[in-house]
């Protein structure tokens, strides 16, 4: 590219697009690419959230986005076609302030809103479609209004943020609207436009069967798995259900509004049989989706009985398997109720036996009751005779005490008589009556020598009794 090149762009979208001042002859000098390059980026982001009007005026196309719709107002006015498509999420309160905005009656928006998936509305001047756009999140469906209202040069789009559906129409649609003016004739730029808006929101709605495909894949992943929440996959099981049931209702309430669409006979679509017959190609589309969407639906439900039959079988299977185990652990219940049989058998002799010790142990008891009985008789009697024979040992004691005296007593006359019948032999002995002193002396001193000698020895050997050994013989007692 030449340094001097200028580049060419059309004034109203390259001040939409880029935000730059134009030159009056919509020429504008070379700049930085890269600054270009991060504009587009910044506004690509944006521009799907605003709004969008592509036109033709004085056949020359072109088209703008802005997030203030009262932008577009008098542009429709000056054009000889054209398409708005803009967002509103209070459907019920935002549609309807739009489409008075641009001329449409209260009644028209009414009447197509008071419908629920569908709807066909046309009032000779002004005319409306209501038709479904699909959604899928999580395996769920949603199905969101879509709201066309067509009167003449005019073709308005309404439908909320949750779905990017007119991207790629609108960046084509500027070179489709100057094939238009090319191709066919003015009456007929309409209805065309109309039907390539139909096909653009049909070929998106047709793409969520890929995204339902794609959750199956997910549920039937769940149901491999080794381990299987029965409840979990149930609500999958359900939701995937309502969900082909819903876009089953959605493709059918779009060719209910396409075939009132080309048997309605209405001022503002022309009757060409090319126009009818593209009409018909959209509704073979249609019914041939509703074909792949029955036949998934075959698909998912053979697969899932396919899989849930493999389940069972490996859930038989594992039944079996637990159920061996169950006979085996029945097996050793048995046996080791066989053993505690047994255990309780031995028990029972051995309480029977231990029945019979302790009936022993009770006559052994017994006898020794008897014996002790007798022993404490014996003990009484014993204590009866120890009680005599302290009687006894006391009046030995009192017979020894008294032949000890006596044998002192005798001591004392039987030593004195001694020497006296010794000394009185005169052949041997020679006394008179000077010897008479000594002779009272010496009987006086025997007797008392011979008295004490008999006293201490009687005491040494026990036979006087003290008066210590008279307590404790009392005490013994």
């Amino acid at each position: 590219m030449e340094k001097n090149k200028k580049i060419k762009l059309k004034t109203l979208i390259y001040y939409n697009i880029f935000g730059k001042p134009y030159i009056e002859d919509g020429s504008l000098s070379r700049f930085d690419m890269a600054t270009v390059s991060n504009t587009q980026s910044n506004y690509l982001k944006n521009k799907q959230n605003t709004s969008y009007c592509a036109y033709i005026s004085k056949n020359v196309t072109g088209s703008i986005f802005s997030a203030n719709i009262h932008e577009f107002v008098p542009i429709v006015e000056n054009s000889e076609i054209s398409w708005v498509d803009c967002f509103a999420d209070d459907f019920d309160g935002s549609a309807l302030t739009v489409a008075l905005m641009f001329g449409f009656s209260d009644s028209l928006v009414t009447e197509l809103l008071s419908n629920k998936i569908g709807g066909y509305e046309d009032f000779g001047t002004e005319m409306g479609l209501l038709l479904p756009k699909f959604r899928v999140h999580d395996l769920e469906l949603s199905l969101n209004p879509l709201l066309i209202l067509i009167k003449d040069k005019l073709i308005l789009s309404i439908h909320n943020h949750e779905t990017r559906r007119f991207n790629n129409l609108r960046r084509y649609a500027e070179s489709y609207l100057s094939r238009l003016t090319k191709n066919y004739q003015k009456e007929e730029w309409l209805s065309l436009t109309l039907l390539r808006i139909i096909d653009e929101n049909n070929t998106k709605n047709f793409e969520r069967l890929q995204d339902i495909e794609e959750g199956s894949d997910d549920l039937t992943c769940d149901l491999k798995g080794d381990t299987v929440d029965s409840k979990h996959i149930t609500d999958q099981i359900y939701q995937m259900k309502q969900t082909m049931l819903k876009y089953d209702s959605g493709l059918w309430a779009t060719i209910d509004v396409l075939a009132e669409l080309r048997s309605g006979d209405a001022e503002l679509v022309t009757d060409s049989p090319q126009i009818l017959e593209k009409i018909g190609y959209s509704i073979d589309d249609i019914n041939r989706q509703l074909g792949l969407a029955e036949h998934l639906t075959e698909v998912l439900a053979s697969s899932m009985e396919c899989i849930q039959s493999i389940n069972n079988n490996l859930l038989q299977e594992k039944n079996n398997l637990l159920q061996d185990k169950n006979n085996k652990l029945q097996g050793m219940n048995n046996l080791l109720q066989k053993r505690n049989n047994e255990l309780q058998e031995y028990s029972n002799q051995l309480q029977e036996y231990n029945n019979k010790l302790q009936e022993k142990n009770n006559q052994l008891q017994e006898v020794n009751n008897t014996i002790s009985e007798k022993n404490n008789s014996i003990s009484e009697y014993n204590n009866l005779i120890s009680e005599k024979n302290n009687v006894l040992t006391a009046a030995n004691n009192r017979l020894t005490k008294l032949a000890a005296f006596l044998a002192i007593i005798a001591t004392g006359f039987v030593v004195p008589n001694t020497i006296a019948t010794v000394l009185s032999q005169t052949n041997i002995f020679s006394f008179n009556t000077n010897d008479a002193p000594f002779y009272i002396l010496l009987i006086l001193g025997t007797t008392i020598g011979g008295t004490i000698l008999t006293y201490l020895w009687s005491k040494r050997t026990g036979l006087l009794v003290t008066a210590d050994n008279g307590t404790n013989n009392k005490n013994n007692h």
